[in-house]
């Protein structure tokens, strides 16, 4: 094999190497991004489900309103009465969740506009 056929074959190989690392860097980083959001938001969806119904048993079981409306919901509390098992239901992403008139937990991150119903 001559020099200038191995010359050839690098620089066939690096230019190769180029191309895949242009495609890596245009699709794949993108789309990480947006699946770490994406989790974020299905995880935050699922806790206030689950930070829902732990409010509605302690309303069932106590006949009172601990929770006052647009205000921060007491999760310590929440999990030391033992209503969410062994976990503090907090978001993902550092919103906080809160109860509209309408007695829907939304996040101050995920899902503002519940706040004005």
């Amino acid at each position: 094999m001559t020099k200038k056929n191995r010359k050839a074959k690098v620089d066939f190989f690096l230019l190769f190497v180029f191309s895949v690392l242009v495609v890596f860097i245009l699709f794949v980083i993108p789309q990480y991004r947006n699946l770490r959001v994406n989790v974020g938001e299905v995880s935050c969806r699922a806790i206030r489900n689950s930070l829902s119904n732990a409010i509605n048993q302690y309303k069932l079981e106590n006949g009172e309103n601990d929770f006052l409306l647009y205000k921060e919901i007491d999760i310590i509390m929440l999990k030391e009465k033992n209503y969410t098992g062994e976990k503090y239901l907090v978001c993902p992403d550092g919103g906080v969740y809160k109860i509209n008139k309408e007695g829907q937990v939304y996040c101050t991150k995920h899902n503002p506009d519940l706040e004005d119903r």
